[in-house]
């Protein structure tokens, strides 16, 4: 995904293109589009219809928020880790309870 960042940001650089920062009224539409779509056939209407500004500036949200929620369920699994253990202390403890020990 890093690199897939990279190149969005390189695309728009080397084209003289405008990088939506954090307080663009265009990013913060971007993001709330996002976040309420996840059929790939709203995406490739959309791209008909937008700038490759746009549809660069688009894809680094996509990134972005793709890359918070992968970090989020890392933590997630992280803590259910620490909490539950791991596979072979879940089947201990199973056939554990199983037993009746």
């Amino acid at each position: 995904m890093q690199e897939l960042l990279v190149d969005y940001e390189d695309y728009i650089r080397v084209r003289g293109l405008e990088q939506w920062q954090p307080d663009d009224p265009r990013l913060a539409q971007a993001k709330r589009a996002c976040a309420t779509h996840n059929d790939s056939a709203y995406y490739r209407k959309a791209i008909t219809q937008r700038s490759d500004e746009t549809i660069a500036n688009i894809a680094i949200t996509l990134i972005h928020q793709t890359d918070w929620m992968l970090n989020k369920l890392i933590e997630k699994l992280e803590i259910k880790f620490v909490e539950s253990g791991g596979m072979r202390e879940q089947m201990t403890k199973a056939r554990k309870d199983y037993r009746g020990y």
